[in-house]
């Protein structure tokens, strides 16, 4: 070999040797670079510089420990800066009638939790919470299975009371109609959640057999009256208030003067009063009592019926009939003497003059 190739060969490993070289010092600063690595955790934001490329290499390399169900995403900013974001878990509990679940969450929304906790909501199902409800922090969502029965039963109507007046019974007579309850059937809704009653509404209340009230009638009949005026313009004797307490016979009737409609003559005598409860019968052998008068029963003799009033028509004395002799009749032999009950009545009537008419 000659020089000439000799120099040519070493010349040529000198070149690769150079090449070698320059390519490892550049292959080593590739491998001792840093990045500056933005890291959000929570309300916390650090920038640290790092020769970490993985999120668990960075997230060893800052010490920073993540809990169960906290994530971390590697992502680039808008600039293609790293940037690391820590989501930290919260706990939701989600209760179905006695049994609770508990599922970690970053983010999500109720029906997120519902499904990974494996929580399917039928069509009676209700949630306490709106299925597109966004989940921030530690949550409790109650789930019920909620069921609607209808029921019904009878219930009773009592009967009521009145009272009732009639003119077919007699004043005084009471007639009792017995009454009856009645039923009525009540249609409930109850509501069962999680297999216990916890509501219940009627929903409609309708009467099968009606109550039948006690009825109790009470009799307002009373007696005919007899008419104060006929329809031949007379009245009878009853209807007139008199002192005379004799009954007087159907025959007597009055005029709408007030006097009689049939007697056989009428004389003005002059009349006293007098009273009489010793028990002494009269001189005819009745007992005094009004309408038993004195007389001279030489004028007037014993058992003549009559009809006396006072000429001033004060006094009705009524019917009366003579029955008993008076101590005038020596002086005043034309004059009668009227029994009253009490002696004030004898004061008040004194002595006037009187009418009678002889029946």
């Amino acid at each position: 070999m000659s020089i000439s190739k000799l120099t040519v060969i070493k010349c040529v490993t000198a070149l690769l040797i150079s090449a070698i070289m320059a390519s490892s010092l550049v292959a080593y600063a590739a491998t001792d670079s840093h990045n500056t690595v933005t890291i959000v955790d929570g309300e916390k934001t650090a920038k640290i510089s790092t020769h970490c490329t993985t999120a668990e290499e960075i997230l060893s390399d800052a010490n920073i420990i993540l809990n169960s169900g906290d994530e971390a995403v590697l992502s680039n900013d808008q600039n293609g800066a790293l940037c690391l974001t820590v989501k930290r878990a919260f706990k939701v509990y989600v209760t179905v009638g006695s049994e609770t679940l508990m599922v970690n969450m970053t983010e999500g929304t109720v029906a997120d939790a519902l499904e990974k906790a494996g929580v399917v909501l039928g069509e009676s199902s209700v949630c306490s919470h709106k299925k597109d409800a966004v989940l921030t922090k530690e949550t409790y969502i109650d789930v019920a299975q909620v069921d609607y029965i209808t029921e019904s039963y009878e219930e009773k109507i009592p009967y009521t009371v009145k009272v009732e007046y009639s003119s077919s019974l007699k004043k005084g007579q009471k007639k009792v109609i017995a009454g009856k309850d009645g039923v009525r059937t009540v249609m409930v809704k109850k509501t069962i959640t999680n297999g216990v009653l916890t509501g219940s509404e009627v929903v409609s209340k309708t009467v099968t057999t009606a109550a039948t009230p006690q009825v109790t009638i009470i009799g307002t009949k009373t007696a005919a009256k007899k008419p104060a005026v006929n329809k031949n313009g007379t009245k009878p004797y009853s209807s007139i208030k008199t002192i005379s307490s004799l009954k007087a016979p159907a025959s007597l009737t009055l005029t709408s003067k007030g006097i009689p409609t049939s007697y056989k003559k009428k004389v003005t005598v002059e009349a006293t009063a007098y009273t009489d409860h010793s028990g002494t019968r009269c001189a005819s052998g009745v007992l005094p009592q009004t309408g038993y008068i004195a007389v001279n029963p030489k004028v007037i003799p014993y058992g003549t019926k009559m009809f006396i009033v006072s000429a001033d028509g004060k006094y009705v004395y009524g019917y009366a009939i003579a029955a008993d002799t008076g101590g005038f009749i020596k002086k005043r032999p034309y004059n009668i003497d009227l029994f009253f009950n009490t002696k004030s009545e004898c004061r008040q009537f004194g002595r006037r003059n009187v009418v009678i008419y002889f029946l």
